[in-house]
């Protein structure tokens, strides 16, 4: 949100879009403690899916 708000959509789409990618392909639940990553995993995820 805070690269729409600076201007950045294109940047701000692609994060989402990452993020996306992730939460709904990659993780086995939104509960917490049952996703299967930690926070630091899930983050690792969604830089990988940017690149």
């Amino acid at each position: 949100m805070l690269l729409e708000q600076a201007g950045y959509e294109k940047a701000a789409d692609r994060v989402m879009n990452a993020i996306q990618f992730v939460t709904c392909n990659k993780m086995k639940s939104q509960s917490a403690g049952r996703m299967g990553y930690g926070t630091t995993e899930v983050g690792d995820l969604v830089c990988e899916a940017l690149s």
